[in-house]
């Protein structure tokens, strides 16, 4: 599910993938790309789900 969280005044973009605990990455700065991590997020969802 891709959705924005409010934090304080502040909307957050968030790419939740799978169940369970969470498990945050940040991508490091302004106008970085999500999907770098996608290809670790995506087995990391499927076992610890």
């Amino acid at each position: 599910m891709k959705t924005f969280v409010n934090v304080g005044e502040q909307k957050i973009f968030v790419h939740i993938i799978g169940k369970g605990k969470p498990i945050v990455f940040l991508h490091g700065g302004p106008g970085g790309n999500h999907e770098f991590f996608l290809p670790y997020m995506e087995p990391l969802a499927n076992e610890f789900n």
